[in-house]
This record gives structure tokens, C-alpha cells and sequence, in this order.
């Protein structure tokens, strides 16, 4: 994951999930969506854009 520290500094996070993971573009429901699929740990988040802002 990427975060923000204290001084708005971008870094990777690989203490998140246990490890670092990719980015896959994923059939969800018959649409595509981006997947976060970790290394090291059997979960998948899948994100949509819901409208232009959110």
C-alpha cells in the first residue's frame, strides 16, 4: 500500500496485509474493477468509482 506520513511524504507500506500486492483489472458483477490482490495473505479488495466524486 501507499501512504502519506506525517510530513505528506509518499512511501510503501509493507507492513499492511503482511507484505506488499498488486493491482488487477478484474471482471466484477459483469464490470470491470480495479482488485487489490496481497501477497501474502487470501484476500482480494475490489474498488469501482461509484460517480465522478466518490
Amino acid at each position: 500500500m501507499i501512504c502519506r506520513d506525517e510530513s505528506g511524504d509518499l512511501h510503501a507500506d509493507t507492513q499492511t496485509a503482511g507484505g506488499g500486492g498488486r493491482l488487477l483489472s478484474l471482471p466484477f458483477r459483469d464490470e470491470i474493477t480495479t482488485a487489490l490482490v496481497y501477497d501474502s495473505t487470501p484476500v482480494v479488495d475490489y474498488f469501482k468509482q461509484a460517480d465522478h466524486d466518490t
